[in-house]
């Protein structure tokens, strides 16, 4: 009913307007088009009047009109203008009355149709300041002009605002919501209590305050601001700032949340997901964007928080003041809650998870944790290996190439090894299962708060099983073994290395997983004098990854056949340092038995012989015993000796050793003729 007399407001002033029309044919018309009513000055005073007592009775439309005129402090040009909009848009024939129908609903045009008293060319400043006002309401067509010049109309979602309706547009819907404390998303989460507690007094002590809560995990940066939602009876429009950054018309959408906080005095906003890398995407412009939208936040004087990632600035693309408060990350005793939390959330079946087990072994996020649950229960799984695969399917897969997933299949028992070797395989064991127990429940870590890592160096000739340890470490621990590419890592580029390290570092912290750099004297090499610029960049390089490594809160292994290669920096931050040497005659007879599969059919072979007479690295001996198998297959025969023993002098040839028969002693008959 509103809508239709504001319509029919702007349709007397037409109709009065003797410029227009000079016919009572055309006045006829004009009345017929609005629905017959008699459109004269004393129907412009009796809905002024009407429209007045409703608002002050609370009538929904009127009041949401008159919230309108004084919150966007419009005056009688301005009223009068959103009249002529709603009439171009529920009354369009009165324009071909009045032989106006192409013209374009601009300040100034109305100004000239309605008779109101202000001249386009007298009154043009006042007509100019007027337009801007109303151009915070509707949107008027991007251009170069005047305000006054440009075209504008009275758009649906404003329409929807009048009748009541508090809907969002699709193209807001896309990147923003309201949430508020009765809201089912401002549920009680695990969050920092103290920091919730921190922000809800800040925004009751400054209620128009600019806040920006700083942390590494998105999700928990919202929860807390729904928290304050939920401990302040308030509302925030959550605005998802990359997903705003890849809208097609970010000018129209930041104009968009503008007005919805202008018309909505109470609501504060919170901008959310701002990183540095959506920051530094130029494709998105996204620096442009969050200019533009800080502006229009300022001047809409609403409440504002920013979360963002430790690294993204937002200071300097304001003139208003913000508080910046860092985020701790969680510990691990906030991982254990949070996976307890996403339990109970997503009905995983009692017992499924340990939540002791996943809160201490990986770093996950709140959404991610709540993924992972999600998918246990979905899969109908439970134990260690459901948890591991879960959580591995949830984290972003590193860059192509760069890392790749090595499926271990050795257990200790496969691993022929003197006994001090292995009891130092077990200490590492025993650093990663007791990490929670050590540094958080006896307390270590306010001693140790830095360099909370877990590496080792693996040196010792090839072939003596140090690529099999690292298998055997990630058995022992179910834990993922990553294999790194350094051919995929190493780059000419400079600083090029370090992004694609620090990838690799960052996923391998949320996953717990094991990190394995063979051959990392290529990479982990001794720093050199500096002669020219290559070698200061290289040292640069090297001086990342000390530090880098130091900072990681995971698993790293290296392994090396030259210990004198690696930078003695490195062995210093190095928790373990084991060292493989090549296996006594003992350990040999083992590794030779051992090298045969259950099924593999033999005959006559002298183990002992093998491991007295051949001083031998294991994986040399597994080399031998493969070949000699396949040697064997093709003769349709069991394996005996004379395989073994083809195979062992073709392979010393690889060593530039040749042997003739004499060599092999006894077995000397069996290649005279080989």
């Amino acid at each position: 009913m509103i809508l239709e007399i504001l319509a029919a407001r702007a349709a007397a002033r037409l109709a009065s307007n003797p410029a227009f029309v000079k016919t009572d044919a055309q006045r006829r018309a004009i009345e017929h088009i609005a629905d017959d009513m008699p459109l004269g000055a004393p129907f412009l005073e009796e809905s002024r009047a009407y429209l007045g007592e409703a608002a002050r009775d609370n009538a929904g439309e009127a009041l949401r009109w008159r919230t309108v005129l004084r919150r966007f402090g419009l005056g009688e040009i301005g009223e009068t203008a959103l009249e002529f909009a709603l009439a171009r848009r529920y009354l369009p024939g009165i324009w071909d009355v009045i032989g106006q129908a192409k013209e374009p609903l601009t300040l100034e045009n109305i100004a000239a149709w309605s008779g109101i008293g202000f001249s386009p060319t007298d009154d043009y400043e006042a007509i100019e300041k007027e337009a801007h006002k109303l151009a915070r309401l509707v949107y008027f067509a991007p251009g170069a002009e005047a305000h006054c010049r440009r075209p504008f109309e009275a758009d649906a979602r404003l329409v929807d605002y009048l009748l009541g309706g508090d809907e969002l547009t699709d193209s807001a819907a896309e990147c923003c919501r309201v949430v508020s404390g009765t809201d089912e998303t401002a549920e009680e989460q695990p969050v920092h209590e103290a920091y919730a507690q921190m922000l809800a007094q800040l925004c009751e002590r400054e209620p128009r305050g600019w806040v920006q809560l700083c942390g590494e995990d998105a999700g928990e940066e919202v929860d807390l601001v729904r928290q304050l939602c939920a401990r302040t009876g308030t509302e925030r429009l959550m605005m998802d700032f990359g997903a705003l950054c890849r809208q097609p018309d970010t000018d129209r959408l930041v104009w968009e949340v503008r007005r919805e906080l202008m018309l909505y005095p109470r609501l504060g906003a919170c901008v959310h997901h701002i990183t540095r890398e959506v920051l530094e995407n130029e494709e998105l412009r996204a620096e442009k964007t969050l200019d533009r939208l800080l502006r229009a936040l300022e001047a809409a004087d609403a409440p504002l928080v920013l979360c963002t990632d430790g690294e993204a600035a937002v200071i300097p693309h304001t003139e208003h003041p913000v508080r910046r408060i860092e985020l701790p990350r969680c510990t691990c005793a906030d991982r254990i809650a949070l996976w307890r939390w996403a339990c109970g959330k997503e009905h995983v079946p009692d017992g499924a998870v340990d939540c002791l087990d996943a809160g201490s072994r990986f770093c996950l996020t709140r959404a991610e944790t709540a993924k992972a649950a999600r998918l246990i229960a979905s899969r109908g799984e439970s134990g260690p290996e459901a948890l591991a695969r879960a959580c591995a399917d949830v984290l972003p897969p590193p860059r192509q190439g760069s890392i790749q997933r090595v499926r271990a299949s050795y257990t200790l028992d496969d691993l022929k090894l003197p006994e001090e070797q292995k009891k130092r395989l077990r200490s590492l064991c025993a650093h990663v299962k007791y990490r929670h127990l050590v540094y958080d429940e006896w307390g270590m870590d306010a001693k140790y708060p830095y360099g909370r890592n877990v590496s080792a160096l693996l040196v010792g000739p090839p072939g003596t099983g140090k690529t099999m340890a690292v298998h055997v470490l990630s058995n022992l621990l179910d834990l993922p073994l990553y294999q790194i590419n350094l051919s995929q890592v190493v780059d000419k580029y400079i600083g090029e290395t370090e992004k694609r390290l620090e990838e690799i570092f960052r996923i391998a912290e949320k996953s717990n997983s094991i990190l394995f750099f063979d051959e990392a004297d290529s990479i982990f090499g001794k720093r050199s004098e500096v002669n020219d610029a290559k070698d200061k960049y290289a040292n640069t390089e090297v001086s990342y990854i000390l530090q880098r490594i130091e900072q990681f809160d995971g698993i790293v292994i290296l392994a090396t056949n030259y210990k004198r290669n690696i930078d003695e920096a490195f062995m210093r931050r190095m928790r373990y340092l084991i060292e493989f040497q090549l296996p006594n005659e003992e350990l040999r007879a083992q590794i030779w038995r051992s090298a045969f599969g259950k099924h593999v059919p033999t005959d006559g072979i002298d183990f002992d012989y093998l491991a007295h007479r051949f001083d031998l690295a294991g994986g040399t001996i597994k080399n031998i015993v493969l070949n000699a198998a396949f040697l064997a297959a093709d003769e349709g025969v069991p394996v005996g000796m004379r395989h073994i023993l083809v195979c062992l002098r073709d392979d010393s040839l690889k060593l530039g050793k040749t042997m003739l028969a004499q060599d092999f002693a006894e077995y000397a008959h069996l290649m005279r003729d080989t």
